[in-house]
């Protein structure tokens, strides 16, 4: 597909014209405590411009520009467990929680020996000031709650993320 710009970023006409970041995260992340805040972590940059990851778990998102952004993302949830359970996921800045951005899904049991699975997509706008840093925090009420990378069962389906992010400037 020579001179299609499946990203529509970067090139003069895309849609994306302030700063952008589109990310995502390969790592299965487990809760070691119910109810325990958890950031999604290592966080790999697929293409960016003014916003950066960063922190020792690649889990701060760091903004150059003060703004409204808008925050998109997608978690492969999974539940390992024969009773269903709740999964919470919400933003802080700085590493606080940003008031009334928490989502709860509740995440069905194991079924004919498969985890049960959801994707949480969800998006928000966070005003930021420059040199600040987003978190995606996310909590569940029982251990046998995670965010997993799902591997392809067959080509050509591709491999599902545990995560998949992406943040632009409004």
């Amino acid at each position: 597909m020579a001179g299609i710009d499946v990203l529509g970023v970067g090139q003069a006409g895309s849609f994306v014209s302030g700063d952008y970041l589109s990310a995502i995260s390969t790592q299965s992340q487990t809760l070691t405590l119910a109810y325990n805040p958890t950031r999604v972590e290592n966080f790999t940059s697929l293409a960016a411009s003014g916003i950066t990851i960063a922190g020792g778990g690649l889990d701060e998102i760091y903004f150059s520009k003060t703004g409204l952004y808008n925050v998109q993302f997608s978690l492969q949830v999974t539940n390992n467990d024969n009773q269903e359970h709740l999964f919470y996921v919400w933003g802080a800045i700085n590493g606080v929680s940003i008031p009334l951005s928490a989502s709860i899904l509740s995440i069905q049991s194991t079924h004919g020996g498969n985890k049960g699975h959801v994707i949480a997509a969800l998006n928000f706008f966070i005003s930021v000031t420059a040199g600040q840093y987003f978190n995606l925090v996310w909590s569940g009420d029982n251990t046998n709650i995670a965010i997993e990378t799902i591997p392809s069962p067959a080509n050509p389906i591709p491999v599902s993320p545990a995560c998949i992010l992406t943040i632009s400037e409004v």
